[in-house]
């Protein structure tokens, strides 16, 4: 959903959502930390990922890499 309660524009695909949101962060002015509205964290306290406003609309950003824990989060000593 969208701010507002409005349903986002659906996508046909994983890589055009994912297209979709990194232009509008890209797109976004200033520092990320300004439009951002929330932080996600594991029970633990890593970073996960983080919600940002771009355009009226929330998006969804995961940090993925080296020390990044977002949609590929595999430790498997935090499962539980």
């Amino acid at each position: 959903l969208a701010c507002g309660g409005e349903m986002a524009p659906a996508f046909a695909s994983a890589a055009e959502r994912r297209a979709a949101a990194h232009a509008a962060i890209t797109a976004l002015d200033g520092p990320l930390s300004v439009h951002r509205k929330l932080d996600v964290r594991c029970r633990r306290s890593h970073h996960v990922a983080a919600v940002y406003e771009a355009d009226g609309a929330l998006v969804y950003s995961a940090t993925v890499g080296p020390h990044g824990h977002g949609s590929r989060y595999r430790h498997a000593r935090h499962r539980r």
